[in-house]
């Protein structure tokens, strides 16, 4: 599980951004390995920064947005 400060669940867009490499052919076994940690951080900004946009329209931002 992947929690931000204020205990926010991004494992799944964790898990999106997993399916999207290996759609796109990214082999980890070849590829150089990068911690889970920093891994995450891009997508960790990009939640807080979904998050904080769907702030001012009163909702936020679940799996469904994304289809799932």
């Amino acid at each position: 599980m992947y929690l931000e400060p204020d205990g926010t669940d991004i494992s799944w867009a964790i898990a999106l951004c997993d399916d999207i490499a290996a759609m796109a052919g990214y082999d980890e076994q070849r590829s150089f390995r990068v911690g889970v940690e920093s891994r995450a951080d891009p997508v960790r900004r990009w939640v807080r920064e979904t998050y904080t946009d769907l702030r001012a329209d009163s909702r936020q931002l679940t799996p469904a947005d994304f289809g799932n």
